[in-house]
């Protein structure tokens, strides 16, 4: 009865017309970067990584949820410049009728300019779709769908830029029009050894979007690379509680990230909990 009546909201009603935009992570900014900008290449000797993320909300919202893996493999042609692979499946789930899975092939590639500055670009190419299934009716639809992005990086200190949909494709589901406009997404992050075990870490995102955008501030501290924890106000949504530890860090780490995505400070009219869990595997050389 909840997605009945929020169906005009999620663009399955007949004759709407809405825009489409993808569930976000907090914890991106901890260390799933790739997922905001196709250029982000591993600075570290990871030769691959496997990871899965997923976030549920609590509440009136509790039947949303978003599901995420990807996988990425480096390649160094010589001393300097590094290439990933990478390949992104996503699926957000709103309620047992509406899913809106996504797949992306993705390469970046990282030069250095001088000893501390080096830049990075990215292309990811792939498809979205939309499927509504309902004893009342079922409906699929599909487009391609692809994103770009550029890094630069000095130091400890990087600043990255991409664009996302930028194909502005529109699909049909049950005669309802939905629209993937292109959005665009800015960080710029840095850190600052504080002493041979703490490293602080901070970190500005803006999600340049339709409607709304979303802008987040992140602050975190680092032990010895085990544990970090920290916490990011997103501007009028609430606030993030981060936390990630890492296990088996010399050979191959298993980095696990859990945070909380709470309504304080939270100012919009319709408010949501949620909580997200995720697991890397990484390869070391």
């Amino acid at each position: 009865m909840i997605f009945i009546a929020f169906m005009p909201l999620l663009g399955i009603s007949q004759n709407v017309q809405n825009n489409y935009l993808p569930d976000y992570y907090s914890s991106v900014v901890v260390n799933h970067l790739a997922l905001v900008n196709p250029a982000w290449i591993n600075t570290n000797d990871t030769k691959a990584s496997f990871n899965v993320l997923y976030k549920s909300r609590v509440g009136l919202l509790n039947d949303v949820s978003t599901q995420t893996a990807y996988a990425d493999v480096t390649f160094k042609p010589d001393l300097h410049i590094r290439q990933v692979a990478r390949v992104i499946f996503q699926n957000e789930k709103e309620g047992p009728y509406i899913a809106s899975p996504k797949f992306y092939g993705n390469y970046s590639i990282r030069i250095p300019i001088t000893e501390d500055i080096s830049i990075s670009a990215g292309l990811g190419l792939g498809v979205s779709a939309h499927d509504f299934s309902a004893p009342s009716g079922t409906g699929h639809g599909s487009v391609p769908d692809g994103n770009g992005g550029l890094i630069l990086k000095y130091k400890k200190l990087e600043f990255g830029a991409a664009a996302y949909q930028f194909f502005n494709n529109k699909l049909v589901v049950l005669n309802s029009y939905l629209i993937l406009k292109r959005y665009n997404l800015y960080y710029i992050q840095a850190e600052k050894e504080l002493s041979p075990f703490l490293i602080l870490k901070g970190n500005l995102f803006w999600r340049q979007q339709p409607l709304s955008d979303i802008v987040n501030s992140t602050v975190m501290l680092s032990y010895n690379e085990f544990f970090t924890m920290g916490i990011m106000y997103q501007y009028l949504r609430g606030t993030s509680f981060l936390t990630t530890f890492q296990f088996n860090k010399i050979k191959n780490p298993i980095v696990l990230n859990l945070s909380y995505n709470s309504t304080f400070l939270n100012t919009r009219i319709i408010k949501s909990q949620s909580f997200e869990i995720g697991l890397q595997y990484k390869i070391n050389r």
